[in-house]
């Protein structure tokens, strides 16, 4: 709960969707902030106006309808969740399915170089594309995923191609636990 309207009546530390919905629309009602909150509606583009000192949001609503808003405060917000509990076992599991796939898949990579360079191609071009959103350049993401697929499904070939010749693949360093790499 918030600091200016603590709830010490929470049912649990972890209380759920409704209760907290219940708790938030009481707020919202309390200090008349409904008139001010959109829901569903998209920000496309958010700028700050140092002379009028306030943020720009331009917004797109359902149906497509869209108006631009002026505000001192900008809050976004995504969905609560049911059940805390199946968001700690989705951790969790992804963690153990790291754990067991760490070494296979670093072995993998140990031994298909371009593999190792492919994936630095895909951060570096990951990093390019937030680089152009940070100067409001927009590249849509299916662009870049079939690119990235694209990229991928031509390596896989390879790596087949190869295999076929049964050639030794080329080491691009010792491993740290190999001997004489000292």
């Amino acid at each position: 709960s918030f600091s200016f309207a603590p709830n010490l009546h929470w049912s649990s530390n972890y209380s759920k969707r409704g209760e907290v919905w219940a708790y938030l629309s009481d707020l919202t009602e309390r200090y008349g902030l409904r008139p001010h909150i959109r829901f569903g509606v998209e920000v496309e583009s958010l700028r700050w106006d140092e002379g009028r000192q306030q943020w720009e949001a331009h917004l797109r609503g359902p149906g497509d309808a869209r108006s631009v808003r002026w505000a001192h405060a900008v809050i976004t917000a995504v969905g609560l969740v049911d059940d805390v509990s199946i968001m700690i076992i989705a951790v969790m599991a992804s963690v153990v399915v790291m754990m067991v796939a760490a070494r296979p898949i670093g072995e993998f990579v140990d031994r298909h170089p371009t593999i190792k360079m492919l994936a630095l191609s895909f951060l570096v071009l990951v990093g390019l594309v937030l680089v152009a959103e940070g100067f409001d350049t927009h590249i849509p993401k299916g662009y870049v995923y079939f690119a990235m697929a694209f990229s991928m499904s031509v390596e896989l070939l390879n790596l087949r191609a190869r295999g076929r010749r049964s050639a030794a693949p080329v080491k691009l360093k010792k491993s740290i636990d190999e001997p004489g790499s000292h």
